[in-house]
C-alpha cells in the first residue's frame, strides 16, 4: 500500500498556525508516522477514531488534538487545538 497524503482544511491551517512551535514540530513528526497508516496506533501517534462521526478520526500529542478524515490515499485534517476546544465547535 502506497503511503498517505496529508493535508490541511483552510481552517486547519490556520489552526495548525495558532498551535505553539513546540506542539507543531511534535505533530510534524506524528505525521510521517501517519502517512504509513492513519488507522494503526504506535509510539508517538496516538489515534482514536470519533464516535457520532463516520471517517472522522484524532490524533493526539500531548494536551492537543488534531481531528482528521481519510479519504481514498489522503488523510485530511480540519481541526487543531486544545482538547478542552477541540470538540465542541
Amino acid at each position: 500500500m502506497p503511503p498517505f497524503e496529508v493535508e490541511f482544511s483552510r481552517s486547519a491551517e490556520r489552526d495548525f498556525r495558532k498551535v505553539p512551535r513546540g506542539v507543531q514540530e511534535r505533530f510534524a513528526r506524528a505525521f510521517a508516522r501517519l502517512a504509513d497508516d492513519p488507522r494503526k496506533a504506535r509510539p508517538g501517534c496516538d489515534l482514536r477514531p470519533l464516535s457520532g462521526a463516520a471517517n472522522a478520526w484524532r490524533i493526539r500529542v500531548g494536551e492537543d488534538r488534531g481531528i482528521y478524515a481519510i479519504e481514498a490515499h489522503v488523510i485530511v485534517f480540519t481541526r487543531f487545538g486544545h482538547r478542552k476546544r477541540i470538540y465542541g465547535r
